[in-house]
């Protein structure tokens, strides 16, 4: 594998820190094109569910010459329809911040599968566009890091601190008037990942093809 410098969480916060704003929608296509075709052949060829998809997640190399996707000490098989093999023994973990809601549900009546992958890949989107941590109330802990906040031990830190504000397992608001026109597609394409019905989230293999068709 191809040495990468950082990763997206990484460079978020290098954004945030610079004040420079959302990411360039080229850049933000081109790591939803790579991440896509990961999760496409994890989905496809592998049967595994990735289970952490999120921008600490995803390396860079240069200047977005190279996206890999990395860290799968989660990953779970999935069964031929892409759905959670129980009978493997599987058990989906996941970051609390990125969870897809059946995932966090994880109750039977609505199946894990691999569009629990999808909500998260769409959190991603978000996070490059807002340059902040998915359905999470950053003024509880302002000295925190943002990588941080992506771990275990945070969620369970603001879990004790607010357990009546959760916003876990939802589509998270973009603010208003800040994106131009040409994020539109990247706005429709995290709309269609985060909704809350999976059959109405595109699977990797559309989402590649919607993806090459824009750049």
């Amino acid at each position: 594998m191809e040495e990468c410098d950082s990763s997206v969480g990484d460079l978020i916060e290098e954004r945030v820190n610079e004040e420079l704003g959302p990411f360039s929608v080229e850049k933000i296509l081109k790591v939803a094109l790579d991440v896509a075709k990961a999760l496409d052949y994890l989905h496809r060829e592998c049967h595994l569910l990735h289970g952490d998809i999120k921008s600490f997640n995803v390396l860079v190399k240069g200047d977005f010459e190279v996206i890999k996707l990395c860290d799968f000490g989660v990953s779970v098989p999935l069964n031929e329809d892409g759905v959670l093999d129980k009978a493997a023994g599987s058990h989906y973990v996941g970051t609390s911040c990125w969870l897809a809601p059946e995932a966090l549900k994880n109750d039977g009546i609505i199946p894990v599968t691999n569009k629990a992958d999808i909500f998260s890949f769409g959190l991603v989107l978000w996070e490059m566009m807002t340059l902040k941590i998915p359905n999470f109330d950053h003024s509880l802990d302002e000295d925190l890091s943002m990588l941080e906040l992506s771990t275990t031990d945070a969620d369970d830190e603001w879990l004790m601190h607010s357990e009546t504000d959760l916003k876990y397992g939802t589509r998270p608001s973009l603010p208003e008037a800040e994106l131009g026109d040409e994020y539109k597609p990247i706005i429709e394409l995290f709309n269609l990942c985060t909704e809350e019905d999976i059959n109405k989230r595109p699977s990797a293999e559309e989402i590649v093809e919607q993806l090459k068709a824009l750049v």
